[in-house]
């Protein structure tokens, strides 16, 4: 079947299904949000990815603007993409016959670890199979795993996929930094208020700026993503390349610094050291701590004293009292995670646990318990068991990263794989103080990365004609 047949097709089932649920409210949304992006998946997966980076970046300013949209719709309506993409992606596959993709040595943890996560959806120690249910949406987005392996073969795509990535990473950078100087607006004060944000994001009257997402520290981690990448890349390539994206990672740099965050610094730092350890660059060493003390020495003669005193006080986590109630929940639940090695549930903490019992007290469970900390999430939902199973998918993702570094022979993906070998080295410092992992639009860009490593280090392994290569390399 053609894929304008299979467009016309796909058009004139939903065009029906639309007709008869537009009275709906919820369904109606799910509809108007899912039929543009079901027209990007069926014309190209490319443009499905794309989609659903954007719709991780504005999911929260669009609920900001129409406070009285159901975001979960829209959500929905995004984790239905992503099984869209999927479907697309095994259609192909099943047409064409081409499974070398995902023979990478790395799709071993990863179907390991989805496998564990789907058989925690029957947790007896859940308070119902509705929050392992609900849990599901954190699953599916392992999918991108799969989809970024097949959908971007090409070196063109490739680049393509940064480009979009940084283009979006940096004006939410200038956004932020707008609202730092011009104030939020009104819809975005409202939501700071009604959805008792302020408590954590106006700190000593500064108001914490957070861009287009869902909180501060969030926005600070999509910076310092943004910013390491282009740090990478200036390593390579003439000096006007190398010029523009350092001057292209500075306002990331700013912006992260204004989300008045401190996991975010202490993440980058630990970047930067990836950086400079990998690279055995003494130059880069030498020009990151000129532009650090430049920074400083800016924000001070500015009058930004409280912006220089918030870096200084990432190294003293033990002052933050948010510091200090993470490491009391931590104490009390320790031995709770080492005695139930398989955790209680999916989906039966934070935020998102209290979301999914609708407001109804579970007493003697960990519904609704804080879990800032990525790793004490995985420990609690997981048990220690699936704890340690996504340290070893993260630990092969992070090492093979860096492996691809030293050997890889192209100077453009040797400085990409450099640049997300640094970020997985933040972020994964930068969980220990967020739960990082599950935030838009980082936990669509983590696997979508994930592909991204897998691919490259496939380069040498693939057969066929010159365009299938994953990178177009021989």
């Amino acid at each position: 079947m053609s894929k304008v047949g299979m467009l016309a097709g796909f058009l004139f089932f939903f065009l029906l299904i639309g007709q008869q649920v537009a009275r709906f409210d919820r369904l109606g949304m799910v509809f108007f949000f899912l039929l543009p992006l079901l027209l990007m998946v069926l014309l190209n997966v490319e443009w499905g990815v794309y989609g659903l980076l954007f719709l991780g970046f504005s999911v929260m300013f669009i609920k900001r603007m129409m406070p009285g949209l159901d975001m979960n719709q829209v959500g929905l309506a995004m984790d239905a993409l992503l099984l869209l993409m999927a479907l697309r992606v095994s259609f192909d596959l099943l047409v064409e016959r081409k499974y070398a993709a995902f023979s990478s040595p790395l799709t071993l943890p990863v179907l390991v670890f989805t496998l564990y996560l789907f058989l925690e959806i029957f947790n007896p120690l859940a308070p119902s199979l509705m929050f392992g249910i609900t849990g599901t949406r954190a699953t599916i987005r392992i999918l991108g795993f799969f989809i970024f392996l097949h959908a971007f073969r090409s070196r063109l795509a490739i680049k393509r996929f940064l480009f979009v990535w940084l283009f979006l990473a940096f004006f939410e950078g200038l956004y932020g930094i707008w609202q730092h100087h011009h104030g939020l607006l009104y819809q975005e004060f409202n939501w700071l208020i009604e959805s008792r944000s302020a408590n954590t994001h106006i700190l000593n009257g500064y108001i914490r700026i957070f861009g287009t997402l869902g909180d501060a520290a969030t926005f600070g981690f999509v910076q310092i993503a943004g910013a390491l990448i282009l740090m990478a890349m200036a390593l390579t390539g003439d000096f006007r390349k190398r010029a523009f994206c350092i001057v292209l990672s500075l306002p990331m740099l700013y912006a992260a610094v204004l989300s008045y965050s401190r996991g975010p610094i202490v993440a980058f730092a630990a970047g930067v050291l990836a950086l400079i350890g990998a690279s055995r660059n003494l130059k880069l060493a030498i020009a990151l701590l000129l532009l650090f003390s430049f920074g400083t020495g800016a924000l001070t003669l500015s009058g930004k004293d409280h912006l220089v005193d918030r870096l200084a006080s990432a190294a003293t986590p033990a002052e933050d009292a948010s510091f200090q109630v993470r490491m009391d929940y931590l104490n009390r639940f320790l031995p709770e995670i080492i005695t139930h090695p398989f955790g209680f549930g999916l989906n039966t903490t934070g935020a998102s646990g209290a979301s999914a019992a609708g407001g109804e007290v579970y007493y003697g469970t960990t519904v609704g318990i804080p879990t800032d900390n990525q790793y004490f999430k995985y420990g609690l939902e997981l048990g220690w068991v699936g704890l340690l199973l996504f340290l070893w998918l993260y630990r092969a993702f992070w090492w093979r990263t860096y492996r691809i570094f030293e050997t890889m022979e192209d100077p453009f993906f040797k400085s990409v794989a450099l640049g997300l070998f640094a970020v997985l080295t933040a972020f994964g410092v930068g969980a220990f103080s967020n739960d990082i992992y599950g935030q838009k639009p980082i936990s669509e860009f983590l696997f979508l990365a994930f592909g991204l490593v897998a691919l490259l280090g496939q380069h040498r392994r693939m057969d066929g004609k010159k365009e299938d290569h994953p990178v177009g390399f021989g």
